[in-house]
């Protein structure tokens, strides 16, 4: 009779943590399914924000030949911190996947804000040559 009431107790404890394991999947499952769309929508405009910021780069190193030695100074210092910039967005790309609900609507705010911020930089990085004397401005 011990033995019943030890297996019996033994299978209501396994049977108690498929349940709760089977709660937790399920509510990331609903987690997944809430904002599955939204981020990856919000992938794909980090993705393409990668992809400006590498068009870019390499814009500005093909200007490099040319540049003189203050305005390549000027170039790769752009260069440089368009580097960090994807590297940051890269993260956050990884990031992505593993928000949870209750820090999504920041965390997507914040990404959002970031790309706005990017691609405003990325338009107002201007190179402009004239007679050897190139000149870059960042705004």
């Amino acid at each position: 009779m011990e033995k019943i009431k030890f297996i019996s107790a033994v299978i209501i404890f396994l049977f108690m943590g498929l349940l709760i394991t089977s709660c937790e999947d399920a509510s990331e499952n609903a987690n997944n399914l809430m904002y599955g769309d939204e981020k990856s929508e919000l992938a794909i405009k980090i993705n393409n924000t990668i992809e400006r910021i590498d068009a870019k780069i390499d814009e500005l190193k093909k200007r490099l030949d040319k540049a003189t030695e203050e305005t390549a100074e000027k170039i790769n210092d752009q260069v440089d911190k368009l580097k960090e910039r994807r590297e940051e967005l890269r993260a956050d790309l990884k990031d992505l996947k593993d928000e949870s609900d209750d820090t999504w609507e920041k965390f997507k705010s914040d990404i959002e804000q970031a790309i706005d911020d990017t691609e405003a930089w990325i338009n107002d990085i201007d190179i402009d040559f004239n007679n050897d004397n190139e000149s870059i401005n960042k705004k």
